[in-house]
């Protein structure tokens, strides 16, 4: 008699790798981008990824504010209100991107978060003379 051997009769699983994603979701073309950028006359755009769930990862595409869109951010941080600073430029300098991002909470919240840490302020100071 032979004895029940339990690690024979299993089959470990083979693990498929997984693929790497093509890209983002709603990712621009580089000529998408370029356009962009000349129809803003600038050589610079905000382009913010948000992690998805499901592994993906989502992207938009941002304009560099205005003054008056920074003046409405800006009230916003005054009043410690980040996540609303952040979404007054996703609202007022989107131009691209996964649409998701403005209307699914989590990834809203996640760009409007990064829009705000992306804001590019100059040091000041001033004195009396």
């Amino acid at each position: 008699l032979k004895d029940f051997n339990f690690k024979n009769t299993m089959s470990k699983p083979q693990l498929k790798k997984a693929e790497e994603p093509k890209g983002f979701i709603g990712e621009a073309s580089p000529e998408q981008i370029a356009a962009w950028k000349e129809a803003n006359n600038t050589n610079e755009l905000l382009a913010i990824k948000v992690k998805n769930k499901d592994g993906s990862t989502s992207i938009c595409y941002l304009k560099k504010a205005d003054r008056n869109v920074s003046s409405l951010a800006y009230t916003h941080i005054a009043n410690k209100r980040m996540i609303e600073a952040g979404g007054v430029f996703i609202a007022n300098c989107w131009l691209g991107g996964d649409e998701r991002i403005k209307t699914v909470d989590a990834l809203y919240l996640a760009a409007c978060q990064q829009a705000y840490d992306a804001l590019d302020i100059a040091e000041a100071e001033s004195e009396k003379i």
